[in-house]
């Protein structure tokens, strides 16, 4: 077999085995719904606003503040389209676009092959969840879209060479969306 036809064959390969992972998970949202906190927030949030929401659970649970703004927001989107599938198509979609930014920059590799990629290690991400179906519950969606913007941040400060001032804005983003999306408990212990 020549290189040229083996390059095609694993083209096609990686082509089907993409779609076939969009397919697995658009499937499993079809059907997905609340699940778990995600209907103890869902009812905390009909009588306060996104921000109380996000105040009192860092007061009273945990310090997530991203995490549960996230989490608020999709919730809001469930009320609204009756379905879970728009939060989380965005969710995932942004979880691709950062890996295959991740990977364009540590591999250089095309545009194409390393979306591909990001689809499938987002698949295998998922299936090797020892409980598969908590990927889609939504408090946990924010932790596996964590860990994407940690991989993204740890390849931006490996890409920059040199640095300029939205260099750091754009770090200090990342890095505070990371650690406000953890349950932080430091605060709370310094206050009282």
């Amino acid at each position: 077999m020549t290189l040229k036809r083996k390059d095609i064959i694993n083209d096609i390969l990686l082509w089907m085995a993409a779609i076939s992972s969009i397919v697995f998970v658009v499937s499993v949202e079809w059907y997905n719904s609340l699940n778990m906190d995600d209907i103890d927030f869902a009812i905390q949030l009909r009588d306060m606003s996104i921000w109380e929401f996000i105040g009192d659970k860092y007061m009273n649970w945990q310090g997530r503040y991203w995490g549960f703004f996230i989490n608020a927001i999709q919730i809001r989107l469930w009320e609204v389209c009756g379905t879970m599938m728009i939060g989380s198509l965005l969710i995932y979609g942004f979880e691709i676009f950062l890996l295959a930014k991740g990977l364009r920059i540590l591999y250089n590799v095309s545009a194409t092959k390393s979306v591909l990629y990001s689809i499938l290690l987002l698949t295998i991400y998922i299936v090797v969840i020892p409980d598969i179906s908590s990927y889609f519950w939504l408090c946990t969606k924010v932790y596996c879209l964590l860990m994407v913007c940690t991989f993204y941040a740890f390849v931006f400060l490996y890409k920059c060479k040199s640095v300029e001032w939205y260099d750091f804005v754009i770090a200090t983003i990342l890095f505070s969306f990371i650690g406000g999306g953890y349950e932080i408990y430091s605060p709370l212990i310094l206050v009282f």
